[in-house]
């Protein structure tokens, strides 16, 4: 009697012949797991069927892997899903079996062949009929089936105007009537940092002329003359003293310092004696002032400074560069693309470094700042529909054509805290509002004649409406609206 051989889904094909060999029969039924690999592997097949002509056994291999049965028909083995039983040898050993050589019998390999593409036949056969089946309906009603195709070119009139709208935080949503958007409150954190070549100029010290005056005592009593006094020529030119002197009253009566020009430049350089007279008048009465040697090294000659213009245009720099920063991360942080006006910033500096100081020499100049900007943001699309809703609102029975609206800003008019408004330009085209429900019930089941001459007594057009029935020989609308699509000349179809 056959013997059945149970395998393990890990033995592999050594562990397998060793079976086949341990069982010492001529008939053997091997049965393999699902999950067996060994013998879904066609090297380790053909092994198995060298061994099984050598050892001169007859084998049925038994599994419920498709992909293993198939394979091993490949290979010329028998294969069957589950255990047969046997009433005589020839069973067992088909026509065309012998020992040492093992084929694939007609009752396992061929059948089994021929079984599955039968199969695989009539599924193919059965879906093709059903996509026939339903495919046939919907072409003939797409065909077939009668429609209408009404075109409608409604009046149309443009508008043109400034609207005051008032965003705010504390608003719920769109108030049409009173032209109120709602808005938000953002605080986003910047730092930035901004470089700029220095515009503040100065004279160079070193460009004044300089030399030196005697002074002459006119008095019984000395009489002192402090750093900085300042002495002139008939013109005009202004000279300091660089050191205090005190003019005797005995002896000479006189003596000299040295003076600076107080301004830069070539004009300092003047001749002997005319530097004449005293800026203090009171001075003037006790001693004289002369200069009896040139006055020389003067000449026209500037510094690049920081200057107070320097420091507001960086700062200017500074919060544009900081506004764009923050836009940046508020786009990032937010879904929705929000707007705002630069102009209603809040800024909130924690740092502000300018280097160097504002006065000192230099030719480039760097302001470092840092902190908080506080954003009223608002919503472009609610803008636009703030306005169409208002425009629609103000004459009933009017309605905005959407893709002709154009907005202008044309400025911030208020700001209180976070609220503020703004003046916007809007133009574009209204039409009179038409239900289409009401439309099709009106021409649904007559001649398209008939429906032009309705439409022109019910509609305000600028043209005779365009109906177009489909297929060619169908001479009136449909009574059924569904069948019926209705176009409106510059707007968007709507079925």
């Amino acid at each position: 009697m056959p013997a059945d051989i149970y395998l393990e889904p890990d033995d592999e094909i050594g562990v397998i012949t060793g079976k086949i060999s341990a069982a010492n029969e001529r008939v053997v039924t091997i049965v393999a797991p699902r999950g067996q690999l060994a013998l879904r592997k066609a090297f380790n097949l053909r092994i198995l069927r060298r061994h099984l002509a050598r050892t001169g056994v007859h084998a049925l291999l038994v599994s419920s892997d498709p992909e293993a049965r198939s394979r091993a028909a490949i290979e010329g083995l028998p294969a069957a899903d589950k255990p047969r039983k046997f009433r005589n040898r020839q069973e067992i050993e088909p026509s065309g079996w012998h020992t040492g050589a093992l084929q694939a019998g007609p009752a396992w390999g061929q059948a089994s062949g021929r079984t599955s593409g039968a199969s695989w036949g009539q599924r193919l056969v059965v879906g093709g009929c059903m996509v026939f089946a339903l495919g046939l309906p919907l072409f003939f009603a797409s065909v077939f089936m009668p429609r209408a195709t009404v075109t409608l070119y409604p009046d149309t009139k443009q508008f043109k105007d400034v609207y005051l709208v008032n965003a705010s935080p504390l608003a719920n949503g769109l108030e049409p009537a009173k032209l109120i958007l709602p808005a938000r409150s953002l605080e986003v954190d910047f730092d930035v940092s901004v470089r700029a070549a220095t515009a503040g100029k100065r004279d160079d010290p070193a460009g004044a002329a300089r030399g030196s005056v005697t002074f002459v005592n006119k008095t019984d009593q000395p009489v002192a003359v402090f750093e900085g006094t300042q002495v002139s020529t008939a013109s005009g030119l202004i000279f300091k003293t660089v050191r205090s002197v005190t003019v005797p009253s005995d002896g000479s009566k006189s003596a000299s310092t040295q003076v600076i020009a107080a301004k830069a430049g070539e004009e300092g350089n003047v001749s002997v004696g005319e530097i004449t007279q005293f800026a203090d008048t009171a001075l003037s009465g006790k001693i004289s002032v002369g200069n009896n040697g040139a006055l020389a090294g003067g000449k026209d000659a500037e510094i690049r400074v920081v200057g107070e213009k320097d420091y507001h245009d960086l700062r200017e720099k500074a919060l544009a560069l900081a506004t764009e920063q923050a836009t940046k991360k508020m786009r990032e942080q937010e879904a929705q693309d929000y707007s705002f006006f630069p102009g209603t910033t809040r800024w909130r500096i924690y740092e502000e470094v300018i280097t160097p100081s504002v006065g000192e020499g230099a030719w480039e100049v760097s302001l470092s700042m840092r902190g908080t900007a506080r954003l009223v943001v608002f919503s472009g699309h609610d803008v636009n529909q703030l306005l169409i809703r208002h425009v629609e609102g103000s004459d009933r029975g009017a309605e905005v054509i959407p893709n002709t609206l154009s907005t202008r800003v044309l400025g911030i008019s208020i700001v209180d805290g976070d609220a503020f408004s703004f003046e916007i330009e809007a133009s574009g085209s209204v039409t009179s509002r038409v239900s289409e429900s009401e439309v099709k019930q009106l021409i649904r089941g007559k001649t398209p004649q008939e429906a032009k001459e309705a439409l022109r007594r019910n509609l305000s057009l600028t043209r005779p409406s365009t109906i177009i029935t489909s297929p060619f020989w169908v001479q009136s609308i449909p009574e059924f609206t569904w069948q019926i699509r209705l176009h409106q000349e510059g707007r968007t179809s709507r079925q």
